[in-house]
Parts: C-alpha cells; sequence; structure tokens
C-alpha cells in the first residue's frame, strides 16, 4: 500500500512535510526523546539532520569550505547532544502535546543556537 502523496506545497520540501504531516508524529516522536528513548531519537535525527546541518553551516562565514565543513559536522554533534540532553524540558514545560511544527522548531533552534522554545 502506497503512502498518500504529500500536502499542496510541501512536495518537494520533506522538512516541510514532516512538520506539517499529522501521521509523522515528530511531536509524539520528541515526546519519546525527553522520556528517554533512542530509538525515537534515531529518527528525529534521520527526519531532521539534513536541514540542521545545513542551518549549522549557514551560520560559519570565515574559513574556506572544507574548513567551515569540519567546524560545521562538530557543531552539529554538539548542538544534537543538547537535543538529547535537553529533551526532557520539553515534557517539563509541556501541558498538552507537542505538535509536529512545534517539535522542529525547538530542534531546529539547537542548530542556530537559540534559546529553548
Amino acid at each position: 500500500m502506497s503512502s498518500p502523496p504529500p500536502p499542496t506545497g510541501v512536495r518537494d520540501d520533506p522538512l516541510a512535510h514532516a512538520a506539517s504531516s499529522p501521521a509523522s508524529g515528530l511531536g509524539d516522536l520528541m515526546a519519546a526523546v525527553a522520556r528517554g528513548d533512542r530509538t525515537a531519537f534515531g529518527r528525529v535525527y534521520d527526519l531532521l539532520s539534513g536541514p540542521f546541518y545545513r542551518l549549522v553551516l549557514l551560520r560559519l562565514r570565515a574559513g574556506d569550505q572544507a574548513e567551515r565543513e569540519a567546524v560545521a559536522e562538530q557543531a552539529a554533534l554538539d548542538a544534537w547532544t543538547g537535543v538529547w540532553r535537553d529533551a526532557p524540558q520539553l515534557l517539563r514545560r509541556r501541558s498538552r502535546a507537542l505538535t509536529s511544527a512545534e517539535a522542529t522548531a525547538w530542534v531546529l533552534a539547537r542548530a542556530t543556537g537559540s534559546p529553548a522554545a
């Protein structure tokens, strides 16, 4: 059985599709990460690692391409470590379920060094 097509306007943007699709369950995945679920963390990483890395790379302006990529890889690793470490904050501060869009914004904020949403 094939999956339904993505919503109109997000066909070419997998990040937008992940954030807008209720079936993606990114909010549920992040709630599971907050409870220490490593498998859920892997799924979040698989969904968002590309956009996450590009945001980290965009923040770097100095140096040649190879140097920026090396720095970006380390910065992304540090930021993903922060996602794992800080995820429990999501459950402590919420009185309702986390939406996929909120989860996406929270994760990607770590790529830019923004404070917790």
